[in-house]
């Protein structure tokens, strides 16, 4: 069962890898900073998804971007001489957006901790200032759930990931169901 799950994974991985991911254009949802900083643990300037531009829950499926002109500090802080935005905050960015997938397909209930990176890759680096976009589609076996990510920077793979998180309600009542028997 492992061995299929992985391989199913690794599927994933390479269709991630290949192509831009699309969702639907039927009953596109979008969200707002507000509602994002409501929702996401991180506050600013830790915050790098700014705006959702299309989630659809059935789908279960986000795209959303991180506006790279907000954070100039970061690019002075890691390379003063050139404005390449570090690959970890992409790492970051891409993990926001997953969590933030996760709990708005559980309606509000909860959401998915990222637990590890299952596999990831860079394709290049992101030089300048142009809107980065990050596209998430999600599976779940609860309370076990896995993110597929891309990062998209001037209508190019930049990075993809595939990230395992657990649901942290799931895990709870698991736990605790063990432990009372």
């Amino acid at each position: 069962m492992l061995l299929a799950l992985k391989q199913e994974y690794n599927d994933y991985f390479e269709v991630f890898s290949k192509g831009i991911v699309m969702g639907s254009e039927e009953n596109i949802v979008t969200l707002g900073q507000k509602e994002i900083e409501n929702i996401l643990p991180q506050k600013k300037p830790y915050l790098f998804v700014d705006e959702v531009l299309n989630y659809q829950k059935e789908e279960e499926y986000i795209q959303a971007v991180c506006n790279l002109k907000k954070r100039i500090n970061f690019y002075k802080d890691f390379n003063p001489n050139k404005l390449i935005f570090p690959s970890f905050l992409v790492l970051e960015a891409m993990c926001q957006a997953v969590a933030l997938l996760w709990y708005l397909v559980r309606d509000n209930q909860g959401s998915h901790r990222i637990l590890m990176i299952f596999k990831m890759e860079f394709f290049g680096k992101i030089e300048g200032y142009d809107p980065l976009e990050i596209r998430c589609k999600i599976k779940t076996k609860e309370p076990i759930g896995f993110g597929f990510t891309q990062a998209i920077y001037k209508n190019k793979i930049a990075a993809v990931a595939v990230l395992k998180g657990v649901n942290i309600l799931g895990a709870d009542h698991a736990f605790n169901s063990w432990y009372q028997s």
